[in-house]
């Protein structure tokens, strides 16, 4: 059947209850009734090929015919793999992931990409991600706290390949552009997942490479003089951070496709790491150096263009459209003078042999460390005077404006209750 006998979203008027959707399904989840008992009927949000995208309702009367249809094992995704109608939600415990790396695909294009496998007891598939997705995925797993991480995956593509290792096809979960994931996320299905890790059907798997390694929390004295058993190691320390105004260059060009660093050779750009390939329009990303000092000294820290936004709120093209072309040195950029905060260096060699005295920054945070346990501690005493709702921070801007109350069906009509007249004491 042609594309042209169905009707987009953006289409639907409550004029008419005739109408045919082509859709998928991107969101799922289970509706409450006004006094919080759970709703047999199912909420969704739905994407047309247009990029319209809708909440629907689906009464329970309707949906018990085909709710089977709709939760799936992992071991079992291989009935939806290698076609092109539906995406699916899945929920795994991350047991192991590869770094972020550049690839070379068939088409000579390069690509970012990060592996890992998921589990859930029974069996374990392999995931892998790209481009933006993979490099976001990369971050949130820095941030996670609470080992093993457990992620649901939102609208995957599911496929399968055959290896040469292997008898039988591999399922792979890839993304597409509706695809999202949730990492740790607030959910029934993650609480209950993360319970059955201490039970026997998990024993076979070894988490223990998940397990973050507590870092050292050094002076900056203690840092200059670090030996080589610590190069490609991290460390922490707590600095006051000085800008200087006097900074020709505070970012680098990257490369629209592969992200990174580009230099412009006779006002062109073009990315020797993509074969050469033309950057009309290169993206900027912060690349600043600052002087990072505590009570015992003082050494130079490279920030870039995550920890330099963490900092000020703001992308690099951002500072560049507000600030006035005759200033050399963005105004915005003097907040970064005398802040305390919190960092992480990666040691490299250059360090240990003193032929570099430039640090990298791999992640930084507001604020000093008794502040941050102060803080805890006020939270830890609110969480025990009141109850509190908790939400995931990863990956949930396009769903903060749905609307999670069940409509009433099935009901009967109330009567109309007459409006009362206005308090002319407030006119």
């Amino acid at each position: 059947m042609s594309t042209n006998q169905y009707h987009c979203l953006k289409e639907l008027r409550p004029n008419s209850y005739n109408w045919k959707i082509k859709v998928r399904i991107i969101r799922l989840w289970r509706g409450v009734s006004r006094n919080g008992e759970e709703f047999k009927g199912l909420n969704m949000l739905l994407l047309d090929d247009k990029n319209g995208r809708m909440h629907a309702f689906v009464p329970g009367t309707v949906i018990e015919k085909h709710e089977d249809k709709l939760c799936l094992d992992l071991q079992d995704l291989d009935q939806v793999a290698n076609q092109n109608v539906y995406l699916t939600d899945v929920v795994g415990v991350i047991h192991k992931d590869f770094p972020l790396r550049n690839v070379k695909t068939k088409f000579n294009d390069q690509q970012l990409q990060v592996k890992f496998t998921i589990v859930d007891g029974r069996c374990s598939v392999n995931v892998t991600f790209w481009d933006s997705l993979a490099a976001d995925f990369a971050i949130a797993l820095e941030q996670v706290t609470d080992f093993p991480a457990i992620i649901i995956i939102a609208s995957g593509k599911i496929t399968s390949w055959q290896g040469t290792n292997h008898s039988t096809p591999q399922i792979d979960i890839s993304n597409a552009a509706a695809t999202k994931f949730y990492i740790n996320y607030d959910h029934h299905v993650v609480s209950q997942l993360r319970r059955m890790l201490s039970t026997p059907i998990f024993s076979k798997y070894d988490f223990s490479s998940q397990m973050s390694d507590k870092l050292d929390t050094l002076q900056v004295k203690d840092i200059r003089n670090l030996g080589y058993d610590y190069v490609q190691k991290e460390v922490i320390a707590e600095v006051k951070l000085t800008c200087s105004n006097n900074l020709q260059k505070w970012f680098d060009y990257a490369c629209s496709s592969c992200y990174q660093p580009i230099d412009p050779v006779d006002t062109m750009f073009a990315c020797y790491r993509c074969n050469n390939r033309d950057v009309p329009h290169p993206q900027k990303k912060f690349h600043i150096e600052v002087e990072a000092e505590d009570r015992t000294g003082t050494i130079v820290i490279s920030l870039f263009d995550r920890e330099v936004r963490t900092l000020i709120g703001k992308t690099a093209q951002e500072i560049v459209d507000e600030t006035p072309k005759d200033q050399t040195f963005p105004e915005r950029l003097n907040n970064l003078q005398n802040i305390v905060c919190m960092v992480k260096l990666r040691i490299r060699k250059s360090n240990v042999d003193k032929t570099s005295n430039s640090y990298h920054v791999t992640d930084i945070s507001l604020g000093s460390e008794e502040e941050k346990q102060s803080i805890e501690l006020t939270e830890e005493n609110m969480q025990e005077s009141q109850s509190q709702a908790s939400a995931s921070t990863i990956h949930l801007d396009d769903l903060s404006q749905l609307n999670f109350i069940t409509p009433d069906v099935n009901q009967e009509k109330k009567k109309k209750k007459r409006t009362p007249k206005p308090n002319k004491k407030f006119l």
